[in-house]
This record gives structure tokens, C-alpha cells and sequence, in this order.
């Protein structure tokens, strides 16, 4: 997937090009690092630079409970400018709130010395941005797909107002400077929706020709911040393949990285009922039989060990026990869906890890914490089992934790953020990463607030990053 926009850049490492010297300009009263005007992410900020010997510049900012963002370069005598796009080190705007912050900068000299400063500034309302613009899939099938499977794209925006606007540009991807059509989305609310588009022109109301093209999404007030992406307009109704024995889905212990991929990969066999509804697994081919527990629709899948007449024998783990069952499903209820790359998921619960595949390499392993049930609360246990993300959703709060960053990916299970608790109005997120590691969830999967590595892999990168049906297998921990 292509995605453009300097929103998704972190920059660690400002080049000399980046500063601007101001002719004539001199240091006075020794070394300082400010922002020229309030601080707005989402936009063009500059820290202005006073440095009394040309040297190597560091510089920090943070509060007392962590630090957000650093930056570096090497910086003349005198007065010179570096911009900075009023970001974190994850590509979010700085902060959860809008309050003060601390710039701690470095400036070690040519001549060995080691000057240091230290100001607090106030982080203005962020410009209007869209944050991220992702897929569901990446073929639209012109003739038309069943209602739960449309094609969308989802979208999520930050400081609305009555005017906003998204606009939307279709090119192919032969010929990327023409505008084949154009749309104007208009949104309501700052939490995380879906578009549905159906591959026609906005003008003419027909189909486009099938065909590779390539879709960018921006916002009115904000252009520069642009998400772009590749997509198939394919002739004809979308596919439904049957389904048949699916062979293992979850991944061995002496499985390599390629097999494991090949694993994420492979089409997946789901109960086609809204998400969150329940689908029994019978003990034996009849609705009239024992229920040996509960699936959730659309994102967990499932192995299917045999086809009999117009039912599927299948192994799956249960909500109800978190028990791996063998059981029936009517077949009437069961689709064939293909996962979406280019990453995938590995939750090992044992280690509290998470494991993120990029085209099958290794990008980086998270600590996490994943649930932990007790004896009033044994549902808090995470489910293991093979599934697909889903949709996103809005912020939530409970035991006075706040949770960012949700992305749904079994029913009620979710991916997000560790917790925070408000602290004067800031975000103290220190008792839950102190748990990181551990298991310690009421059965989501917790990750880390802010980047633990040079991936810069975090909740807020997963959010933003992660497309529909991406593949999350979460490994049992009491198998032998």
C-alpha cells in the first residue's frame, strides 16, 4: 500500500539543509530553542535557534510523564531556523490534551562543549487533518458485492467544522497526472467512518473502465496532508468461492517466517452475521443438538475439517470457555474471505508479545498485555484463534482509564492503547506501561502509547496504519 503525506514521517534526523542562517544574524545571551509562534501539529512551525559555536543540536519534548518527539541537527553560530511539524516521534498530533510542554535541547560544539536549555511552550489546536485513508480491499468489483462485503474506504479526520470537507481524486495508475473524477466528502464527526464508493464517475454516474487506479484523499483546509493508495476496478460481481476444508490456521512452532506468512495469507472461512452477534457451534449436525459455545461473525475464522451435506465440522475456540471445540455449522452461514496485506499480526500470549509482519519480514515485536481473567472475572481471558480486524472505533473509558486508538478485531475484542489516567488534565499513562509485558487486560490487547524501538510502531501506528481485514493470530498459552 502507498500512502504519502509528511503527517506519516517521523523524522528523526533534521539534515544542515533544513537551516535556514539568517544573514547577519549573531547569538545573543547564549544558547536557546524556541518556536517562533504557538505550536500547531499538523502544520509548518519553526524553532528558531540561537547558538553561540556551530555544533550538534538535540532536542526533546515532553512532560513529566514521558517524552514525545526528538529532533536533531547540525546547527551554525548564530541565529538559524529548523521546522518541525508539531508531531510526536509516531506521526500523532503531541499531546492527548492541549497544554504546556517542556523543549529540552542540547547543543554539543565542535570544541567539545555542552550547552543546554530548557522552555516550556503551549500547544495550540491542531489544523485540520485527515489522519489516515485506508482500503477495505484492493480490487472493487464493478458488478457489485452482498451488503456486508461493499467496498469502502476508512477515513477518520481531526477539528471539524461546518465546512469541512474531504476531497477525493481518482487517476490511473498509467497515467497519475490525469483526473479521470473527483469527489467531495462531506463528514460530521471526528471518530472513524467508512465510505462506500462504487468505482463510478461522479459526473456521468457510470461505471469507470476497469482497470488499475490510484485513489488520494485529503482535506480542504489541509492539502499537504495527502493518503494515497492503489486499487483494482475489476469487471463483473465479486467472487463467492465455496467453502471447503481449510486445512491448519494457526501457525506451528517450527513454522518459518515465509510459512507463517503463506499461513496469514490463505482465504479464511468466517460466520457471515454482523460482528458481534453469536453463531453456536453444534455437537452435531442439527440446530436441535447441544451448543458447545459461541463465534463471532465476520472476523474470526475458522478450520474447516470437513464438508457434510449442508453442514461444516469445524475447530474453533469459543468465547463462552475459551475452549478449542469441534462442532457444526450450517454452511448457509459460512463465507470465504481473503485477508488483506501488506501486514499481519502475531499476539504470543505466553511471552506478551506482539509481532508485526510486513510482506512476511519481521518489522518489530511490541510488549503487550493481553487479559487477565479471574475467578469473578474468567471472560477477561484473551481468546486465542485465527482472525481478521474489523472496524474502528471511537475512544472508550472504564475503572477511570481511557483508551485510545481501538481497532476491533474479534467481535468484542480489541486492539488499543494502554490506559491513561487524568492527571491535571494530562495523560498519565505510567501505571499501565509499568504492566506492559504482563498479563494484565480485562481480555483486549493492550500496546505501548508511544514507540519502545526504532520502528516507531505503536498504538497510534497501528491505527493508522493497520487495513481492514488484516490478519491477527493470537497463540493459546496452555498448550503444551
Amino acid at each position: 500500500m502507498i500512502r504519502s503525506g509528511i503527517c506519516l514521517v517521523t523524522v528523526l534526523v533534521l539534515l544542515v539543509s533544513l537551516c535556514a542562517v539568517l544573514p547577519g544574524a549573531r547569538a545573543e545571551g547564549g544558547f536557546s530553542v524556541k518556536p517562533v509562534k504557538d505550536v500547531v501539529s499538523f502544520d509548518s512551525n519553526t524553532l528558531r535557534v540561537e547558538a553561540p559555536e556551530a555544533g550538534h543540536l538535540t532536542v526533546i519534548f515532553g512532560d513529566k510523564f514521558g517524552d514525545y518527539r526528538h529532533l536533531s541537527a547540525d546547527v551554525p553560530a548564530g541565529t538559524s531556523e529548523i521546522p518541525w511539524d508539531g508531531l510526536a516521534d509516531d506521526g500523532q498530533k503531541l499531546g492527548i490534551f492541549n497544554n504546556l510542554y517542556t523543549l529540552r535541547a542540547t547543543l554539543l560544539t565542535g570544541g567539545g562543549a555542552e550547552e543546554t536549555f530548557t522552555t516550556t511552550f503551549q500547544l495550540a489546536r491542531p489544523l485540520q487533518t485527515l489522519l489516515f485513508a485506508l482500503p477495505s480491499a484492493p480490487v472493487l468489483y464493478l458488478g457489485g458485492a452482498p451488503a456486508r462485503d461493499r467496498w469502502f474506504v476508512e477515513m477518520q479526520a481531526v477539528r471539524l467544522n461546518e465546512h469541512t470537507r474531504i476531497q477525493m481524486q481518482v487517476c490511473r495508475a498509467d497515467d497519475p497526472d490525469t483526473v479521470v473524477t473527483t469527489r467531495a466528502i462531506a463528514i460530521k464527526s471526528e471518530e472513524a467512518f467508512k465510505y462506500y464508493w462504487d468505482g463510478t464517475n461522479a459526473k456521468t454516474r457510470k461505471p469507470l473502465p476497469a482497470g488499475d487506479y490510484v485513489l488520494t484523499f485529503w482535506m480542504d483546509a489541509n492539502p499537504d496532508y495527502r493518503h494515497t493508495f492503489p486499487v483494482t476496478l475489476a469487471e463483473g460481481a465479486m467472487p463467492t468461492p465455496p467453502v471447503e476444508e481449510t486445512g491448519e490456521i494457526m501457525p506451528r512452532a517450527d513454522m518459518t517466517d515465509e510459512e507463517l506468512w503463506t499461513l496469514m495469507m490463505q482465504p479464511s472461512v468466517v460466520v457471515d452475521i454482523t460482528d458481534r452477534h453469536h453463531q453456536p457451534v453444534y455437537a452435531s449436525p442439527s440446530t436441535r443438538s447441544a451448543s458447545l459455545g459461541d463465534l463471532h461473525g465476520q472476523s474470526q475464522c475458522l478450520e474447516v475439517l470437513a464438508v457434510e451435506d449442508n453442514w461444516a465440522r469445524v475447530s474453533a475456540w469459543v468465547h463462552d470457555s475459551n475452549e478449542l471445540v469441534e462442532g457444526y455449522v450450517p454452511l448457509s452461514r459460512l463465507k470465504v474471505v481473503q485477508p488483506q496485506g501488506p501486514y499481519g499480526v502475531l499476539v504470543d500470549k505466553r511471552a506478551q508479545t506482539l509481532t508485526l509482519f510486513e510482506n512476511g519480514r519481521r518489522m518489530t515485536t511490541l510488549s503487550v498485555s493481553t487479559g487477565l481473567p479471574t475467578q469473578a472475572h474468567p471472560e477477561r481471558e484473551t481468546t486465542p484463534g485465527c482472525f481478521l480486524t474489523s472496524e474502528r472505533i471511537g475512544n472508550f473509558a472504564t475503572d477511570r482509564r481511557h483508551y485510545f486508538y481501538v481497532i476491533r478485531y474479534d467481535g468484542g475484542n480489541l486492539i488499543h492503547s494502554i490506559g491513561f489516567q487524568t492527571v491535571n488534565q494530562r495523560a498519565d499513562f505510567r501505571e499501565q506501561w509499568d504492566l506492559l509485558g504482563q498479563k494484565a487486560s480485562h481480555g483486549c490487547i493492550r500496546v505501548p502509547s508511544r514507540p519502545t524501538n526504532e520502528s516507531g510502531v505503536d498504538a497510534w501506528w497501528l491505527y493508522t496504519h493497520l487495513p481492514y481485514h488484516t490478519r491477527v493470530l493470537v497463540l493459546d498459552d496452555t498448550a503444551d
